[in-house]
């Protein structure tokens, strides 16, 4: 929005005041991991078309472009913890069960041994969560998921 002048100079300082409040407040602490599903801008579209939402089809795909450099400028400025870039076209869960193998080897390397306590916590909460049907969001930390 700031950039696409919609947001002025002073509301665009009060919003990175906010964000970085909030990202080092004890309700917003970095995970201990961050992980970045990667795309081409050009996939990112394409799956979005493929989607077929029909608010996202008026789209202009230099919209999706845009938002796709904004994210990338994002992550190769984010410093508060490690970050995992993960290729959703290598790595396609939909298309390739063993996908879903190759990305936890991955993130236990890069995790470490906490891992598989994190990765097990993770699954029990998302069993509790269907049971309830309440919504999942799992964020892995070191000190388990919240």
């Amino acid at each position: 929005l700031h950039e696409d002048g919609k947001m002025g100079e002073d509301e665009w300082r009060r919003y990175c005041a906010l964000y970085d409040a909030f990202l080092r407040s004890p309700a917003g602490s970095p995970p201990d991991v961050l992980i970045y599903l990667d795309a081409s801008s050009t996939e990112v579209a394409r799956r979005i078309r493929a989607r077929g939402r029909r608010a996202e089809q008026r789209v202009e795909p230099a919209y999706f472009m845009a938002v796709h450099r904004r994210y990338d400028a994002w992550a190769a400025a984010y410093d508060l913890s490690p970050i995992v870039r993960l290729d959703v076209v290598q790595h396609d869960v939909r298309r390739d069960p063993y996908a879903v193998v190759q990305i936890a080897e991955h993130l236990r390397r890069v995790v470490g041994p906490e891992f598989d306590i994190c990765l097990a916590e993770a699954q029990e909460r998302r069993t509790a969560a269907r049971r309830t049907k309440v919504p999942f969001p799992p964020v892995l930390t070191r000190a388990g998921v919240r």
